[in-house]
């Protein structure tokens, strides 16, 4: 089921997770998902809900709880009804283009006129290398 909350603050957002969380569902060893747009707002909520949950009351436990990004959660959930998303998605992930697009880098920058700009950001000029490849 997909519950959503609204709110100006995040305050009320995080104590009205903590609410849903704090009652177990049908499986107590059922992982709970919760999406966020960034590592720093998971450890924030992280923090937050580790007040509410647990065995006593704030005993620092947040435990059994996934925190995806919301784009990777959506990338999954459409991927799970449809086959040909989840191989563009697996085709064009961050992870698998570093290094085919690292190879045009390394090919194109020092000498296409259209990549003379970043060929002088990384130093691929003739400059020196700037260390800002990867």
């Amino acid at each position: 089921m997909l519950l959503i909350h609204r709110s100006e603050r995040a305050d009320p957002l995080v104590a009205a997770l903590g609410d849903v969380l704090a009652r177990p569902a049908g499986d107590p060893f059922a992982t709970e998902v919760v999406a966020v747009p960034s590592k720093g707002v998971e450890r924030w909520v992280a923090q937050q809900l580790s007040h509410v949950l647990g065995a006593d009351d704030d005993d620092g436990v947040c435990a059994n709880v996934l925190f995806p990004s919301y784009v990777r959660l959506l990338d999954e959930a459409v991927a799970s009804a449809s086959s040909e998303y989840a191989e563009s998605v697996e085709l064009w992930s961050a992870e698998r283009s570093v290094w085919p697009l690292m190879k045009v880098i390394d090919e194109c920058a020092p000498t296409e006129a259209w990549a003379q700009v970043l060929a002088a950001h990384l130093g691929l000029d003739g400059t020196g290398d700037k260390g800002r490849r990867f």
